[in-house]
């Protein structure tokens, strides 16, 4: 047992006769180690005294606070009745229905009855696609309108450079558009066939 595990042992009145005996008369010839041990009782009663009393006033605080809360009815029954919670799932089943229905209202708005324009890409349609690239400052408004003009849809794009596959109904119409297009240099910077 080293030097702090004695003096502890001590301090808490763990030694034997013998050991006790051999610390005392060692307290009495080294005045560091009496110091040190006079210091750990001062410190344990401290602690000691301490605790009791905050012990005590944290039980009336406490006692302080019920009856308060009594006082005022606050104390409700843990199983008192309360309006029912939705679980997570039932949020989410309300949120998904609202979003089809939302979805069915808006599509049906928007059906066309020319069913070229729509078509899945595997279909493989008649159509011809031109690649136009947009000088970066044209206004939305005017390419929205030459793409009127021309009976062209932007079935693409952009691209991470800019570009927009614009599909027209025939080859013939792609044509006029291209050189449309071309003609645009305030609004158009390059225009491909595919």
């Amino acid at each position: 047992m080293d030097r702090e595990d004695r003096v502890l042992a001590y301090i808490q009145d763990r030694l034997d006769t013998n050991a006790r005996s051999s610390f005392e008369a060692e307290l009495a010839s080294d005045p560091a180690l009496s110091a040190e041990v006079a210091a750990l009782r001062a410190t344990r009663r401290e602690f000691a005294t301490e605790q009791r009393a905050s012990d005590a006033s944290e039980g009336w605080d406490r006692l302080s606070a019920t009856i308060d809360r009594e006082e005022m009815g606050l104390n409700a029954p843990a199983n008192k009745p309360s309006a029912p919670r939705f679980a997570l799932w039932q949020v989410a089943a309300i949120v998904a229905v609202a979003v089809m229905l939302w979805e069915v209202a808006i599509s049906s708005r928007f059906e066309t009855s020319d069913p070229a324009r729509y078509q899945t890409v595997s279909e493989g349609s008649e159509t011809s696609v031109l690649q136009i690239v947009f000088k970066p400052d044209a206004p939305l408004g005017e390419l929205a309108e030459i793409l009127r003009d021309v009976d062209g849809t932007i079935t693409d794009g952009p691209s991470a450079i800019g570009v927009y596959r614009v599909t027209f109904p025939d080859a013939e119409k792609a044509q006029v558009a291209r050189e449309f297009l071309k003609s645009r240099t305030r609004i158009v910077e390059m225009v491909l066939e595919q």
